[in-house]
C-alpha cells in the first residue's frame, strides 16, 4: 500500500494502472493480476464492433500469458546484464 500511495500522482498524471504483483517467466501472474487482465480483455471484447476484431481480440488474450512471459524474461535478463 505504501508503494501504491508514493506512485499513485505519477501513475495517474500518465494514466498508468500501478500493480503490485510479482511475475514469473511461466506466465504465472497471480490472482490481482489475473482478475485485472480478465476485467480489461472482457471490457475490450464488449467494445468489438465486428466478429473480426471479437476474433482479434480473443486471440491476443490467449496469447497474452505468452508475451507477458517474454516481457518479464527480457527485463530480469537486463536486471541480471546490469547489476552483475
Amino acid at each position: 500500500a505504501t508503494k501504491r500511495r508514493a506512485k499513485a500522482a505519477a501513475c495517474e498524471a500518465n494514466n498508468f494502472d500501478f500493480m503490485t504483483w510479482a511475475s514469473s517467466t511461466r506466465g504465472g501472474i497471480g490472482r490481482e493480476a489475473a482478475a485485472w487482465f480478465t476485467t480489461n480483455f472482457d471490457a475490450k471484447m464488449a467494445l468489438a464492433s465486428s466478429d473480426s476484431e471479437r476474433w482479434r481480440i480473443s486471440g491476443e488474450r490467449k496469447h497474452f500469458p505468452q508475451v507477458h512471459s517474454a516481457i518479464v524474461a527480457r527485463r530480469n535478463s537486463a536486471i541480471f546484464d546490469y547489476n552483475a
